[in-house]
């Protein structure tokens, strides 16, 4: 039996595959796939980094009693409503 330099078989159909240059109309799908999957991930980063914690890190310090806030949503007592008649 010879020595070979190739030792595959030589029954072994060889397919060779070249590449082709493809045109913009072709590559453009691509592109395109390629634009909608980074902006998805963009707006899921932006909402993830923007979004509220559940948990604050830092305990929150009750309002002052002496504050000088005098909106509705710090006042306890109802907003009284003039008569009209």
């Amino acid at each position: 039996m010879s020595a070979k330099s190739d030792p595959r078989p030589e029954t072994a159909v060889t397919k060779y595959y070249y590449r082709r240059a493809l045109s913009w109309r072709e590559v453009l799908p691509a592109i395109g796939v390629g634009l909608a999957v980074g902006a998805v991930a963009w707006y899921a980063a932006f909402v993830k980094t923007q979004r509220t914690p559940l948990l604050p890190d830092v305990p929150l310090q009750p309002a002052r009693k002496d504050s000088r806030q005098h909106s509705r949503q710090h006042s306890r007592q109802p907003i009284r409503r003039a008569r009209s008649g």
